[in-house]
């Protein structure tokens, strides 16, 4: 099966039960739609990373909280990154929410899965090196308001189309930011470092959302 799909049935909630047929359908149609309507950007910039205090010091971007110092001790570089489908598979998830809940779900459940697939491949081809997994704003204790400060450094509304609401979260919902640490090979991902800790379903029955290579 399509590993964007795995990963959608994974935020559908299902483990090691039997997947109903009508699933599976949707799941090819939500495919489909998400295809012709998802327009995937991302920009990216590259960063001299100072220590003591954790920071880049050349665009005022502070850093220093515990859950990058274990990421980002041992990196000279960091890169931040944006990424977004754009507004048009938001719209389709809206649209769905009023006559047809099930697709509803299993398109936006697609749609995240789609896009971290999407983002790794844009990583990926970047030929970075040695590097960390993408750390977005929001794990262990940092503060979303990381989201709008690497936003505005980007510059994402003018090249993304990504706003920010009052609480520092995206729109479109299908966007992602993150930092990934050059030159420390920490490509291995940790529940404890994921802002649903405390009541992910996943590690209530002893699984995880992700896999790791």
């Amino acid at each position: 099966m399509d590993s964007v799909k795995v990963q959608a049935i994974k935020y559908l909630g299902f483990s090691n039960q039997e997947i109903p047929k009508s699933y599976l359908l949707l799941l090819d149609e939500a495919l489909k739609e998400i295809e012709i309507y998802g327009q995937f950007k991302a920009i990216y910039h590259r960063y001299h990373l100072d220590h003591e205090p954790l920071s880049v010091q050349k665009i005022n971007l502070q850093l220093d909280y515990p859950a990058l110092h274990d990421y980002l001790d041992n990196c000279d570089e960091c890169i931040l990154i944006g990424c977004t489908l754009g507004a048009s598979v938001e719209k389709r998830i809206r649209y769905y929410s009023q006559c047809d809940l099930n697709k509803m779900m299993v398109l936006d459940a697609l749609a995240s899965a789609y896009l971290e697939e999407q983002c790794d491949l844009f990583e990926d081809n970047l030929l970075l090196g040695n590097r960390t997994i993408r750390f977005c704003p929001g794990y262990e204790n940092t503060p979303l308001s990381l989201n709008k400060q690497i936003g505005q450094i980007l510059n994402v509304e003018k090249h993304l189309g990504i706003q920010f609401t009052k609480g520092n979260l995206m729109i479109p919902q299908k966007s992602m930011i993150g930092i990934i640490g050059i030159g420390e090979n920490k490509l291995i991902k940790h529940c404890h470092h994921c802002i649903k800790w405390n009541d992910c379903e996943f590690r209530k029955k002893g699984q995880h959302c992700y896999k790791n290579d």
